[in-house]
């Protein structure tokens, strides 16, 4: 029986050194027996260049299905290792073809399983559940379990800790991560040390004061009409800190407002805008009681919103620090006179703007579902289903992480010299965040923040709409793959490798205590598991990191860090400067609070180049890894992009806030 084996090293934009020239052996493995270990005649001759597919013919018996493959490289100086894409096996007689995805660099020794998913309990053949559980003992061995040393998720270690198929190949990391990082540091030096001191006037920064970086940056929706409440509060609504917008039914005790003083700002009493669901509340107090580097200030502010008669959400009343004090921490309010107003705003934005590096980006989406990503590669075998459908959006996220926490959470990195907190206590607030992080849908999300379901409630939040279609198309998508293969709640418990995936996810890595199961009763709640990762890799991410540009590129309106103790900050200050009181504010002063251009100049670049796409992104629906053969995946993918593209025209005919469309969402945490 003839066969030709065709392999193709990958095409994918920034994988450099794909290919090899090493003399390669190959073996069939089938239900019905082995081919044995041969050379692939004419390798060295032929040779394997990046997205280059080569064809061998192999002479051998009927073996039956065939359902992994071989493939030995020899030891090479020229070339070490190679990026396979996948490989095809096609039989002449029969016409049958074989598909075996990789889409990883390679070792001197792989096993490629077909694309064809099976659960442990149903696999072909002995040979074949054996090699599975070879596999994950591989695995196991490959991808370590560390303690984080610094309070917050570093379950993967270092980059020498990571396997081969999971490093950052040298070209994605210069034209990428490393890239932005060294170009923020390049602007924050020429703009720092020349200016340090030079803080400008709100027209200067709008016009970037000359500076040849600054010009380079695309203006921003703000810069004509930052200092609007509606503006403000649309923000809140569309840009990077959505999801720190709670509504309440109750004010905060401690948080005593004037309600007569209200009452026409909202346009209603106050008690019956409560009953009406139309009052919501940001809380940074968490920055309260905090240590700040020399010079620098941050508040610990309580946001009141509200929706007015023109249904727009706008901010309504502000509390700089938590203990109430008509004296040294009084209440701002949306009529007072308006520098006054205005400072407490920008105390406002900076303490959204912390917490949403730290907590809503960092912990969020990056840090806290490390756990998860390892505990899928270690007990998950690659023939696995929830593997094949989590893999594409775990893509590059170990590598990115490793790489924040040494480009971004080390002493004077550049998110170090941005905020205002020492760096100990930026430790301590990524702690926080992490022990108060749970996992949970977007749904349960916004139900928990008590946000109404309804989109025409909350008018421009289009979160609620766009979220509630996402993760519907999402989860019909996995519950259509899943179903394939959990057609009865007693092949969940057959499942070994999901049983031993969800006693890791919640003993290994504590995530019982962050709200995932440990058992998994029926096919709906796994559904919902594997649907909620996705999500948070993909469109979570997405939402909050690719908005930084629009809502921080312009300082003024959400500087990371103030530079002037705010009212009711009880610091000891300089004798040439008096602490600011409410009512004996003026405009200049207000821009003493504000950063010099310099810092302004890197937090702007910070935010822009962190707010690009990669070169190498592929986004939500693309699956160019092909990890699942069949038509009936076929079928469930082409109707998922069907709904994708369905959401994409309503989101193009609505004309606003298209961070959650399709085209705009990365299918992977890679950035």
């Amino acid at each position: 029986v003839w066969f030709v084996l065709c392999v193709r090293a990958c095409v994918w934009v920034l994988v450099c050194g794909a290919g090899t020239s090493a003399k390669v052996h190959v073996a069939l493995h089938g239900v019905d027996g082995t081919i044995a270990k041969r050379e692939l005649v004419n390798w060295e001759k032929t040779g394997l260049s990046r997205g280059q597919a080569v064809g061998f013919p192999l002479k051998g018996t009927d073996i039956g299905d065939i359902w992994m493959i071989e493939l030995w490289k020899s030891d090479s100086v020229l070339s070490n290792r190679w990026h396979l894409e996948s490989a095809l096996v096609y039989r002449r007689d029969t016409h049958e073809t074989w598909t075996f995805p990789a889409f990883r660099w390679m070792g001197p020794h792989e096993h490629l399983r077909s694309g064809v998913a099976y659960l442990p309990q149903n696999e072909l053949c002995d040979a074949a559940r054996t090699q599975r559980e070879e596999e994950l003992e591989e695995k196991r061995r490959e991808y370590k379990v560390h303690k984080s040393e610094l309070g917050i998720p570093c379950f993967a270690g270092g980059s020498s800790d990571l396997p081969e198929e999971q490093r950052y190949d040298t070209e994605r990391q210069l034209s990428d991560f490393n890239q932005k990082s060294k170009a923020t540091a390049l602007v924050t030096w020429e703009y720092m040390v020349s200016e340090f001191k030079f803080r400008p006037t709100f027209d200067s920064y709008m016009t970037s004061a000359g500076h040849e970086f600054a010009k380079q940056l695309p203006p921003t929706a703000l810069m004509t009409s930052w200092q609007d409440d509606v503006t403000f509060g649309l923000q809140l609504l569309q840009g990077a800190g959505l999801q720190q917008l709670y509504r309440i039914d109750d004010i905060p005790a401690g948080f005593p407002v004037d309600a007569a003083r209200l009452e026409p700002l909202i346009g209603m009493p106050l008690d019956r805008a409560l009953r009406r669901e139309r009052i919501f509340l940001t809380d940074a107090t968490f920055l309260s009681g905090l240590r700040m580097k020399a010079g620098r200030y941050t508040a610990a502010p309580l946001c009141l919103y509200a929706l007015n008669n023109d249904d727009n959400l706008v901010p309504v009343a502000i509390q700089l620090f938590p203990k109430p004090s008509p004296q040294s921490n009084p209440i701002f309010y949306a009529n007072d006179p308006h520098p006054d107003w205005l400072l407490a705003k920008i105390c406002v934005a900076n303490g959204i703007y912390i917490k949403h590096q730290l907590g809503d980006l960092l912990i969020g989406t990056h840090f806290a579902t490390e756990g998860f990503i390892l505990a899928t590669h270690r007990e998950l075998a690659r023939a696995h289903p929830i593997y094949k459908l989590l893999a594409p959006h775990f893509k590059w996220q170990l590598p990115v992480n490793m790489h924040m926490r040494k480009e971004l959470l080390q002493r004077d990195s550049m998110l170090d010299r941005l905020l205002p907190l020492q760096y100990e206590d930026i430790l301590i607030v990524l702690g926080e965040f992490w022990d108060d992080w749970n996992f949970e849908s977007p749904v349960a999300t916004l139900k928990n923040r008590q946000i109404p379901t309804d989109q025409r409630d909350v008018p421009h939040y289009h979160l609620i709409s766009d979220a509630a279609r996402l993760f519907s198309a999402i989860s019909e998508f996995v519950h259509t793959v899943l179903s394939r293969h959990y057609r009865r709640p007693e092949d969940l418990r057959a499942d070994t490798e999901l049983q031993s995936w969800i006693s890791e996810l919640t003993t290994t890595f504590g995530y019982d205590k962050k709200g995932v199961p440990t058992s998994i009763p029926d096919l709906d709640a796994l559904v919902e598991l594997v649907a909620s990762l996705i999500w948070t890799a993909s469109a979570e991410h997405a939402m909050i990191n690719f908005s930084q540009y629009e809502s921080f590129g312009f300082v003024p309106a959400a500087p990371a860090s103030l530079y002037r103790a705010p009212p009711g900050f009880y610091a000891r200050l300089t004798s040439s400067r008096e602490a600011i009181s409410k009512g004996h504010t003026t405009i200049a002063q207000v821009t003493e609070f504000l950063p010099p251009l310099g810092l302004a100049a890197a937090q702007a670049a910070f935010a822009r180049l962190f707010s690009t796409f990669s070169a190498d992104d592929y986004f939500l629906g693309q699956y160019p890894e092909n990890l699942f053969n069949g038509d009936h995946f076929k079928r469930a993918l082409e109707t998922f992009r069907s709904r994708l593209r369905g959401i994409a025209e309503e989101i193009d005919f609505r004309g606003e806030w298209d961070f959650l469309h399709p085209k705009n969402i990365p299918a992977s945490t890679s950035i």
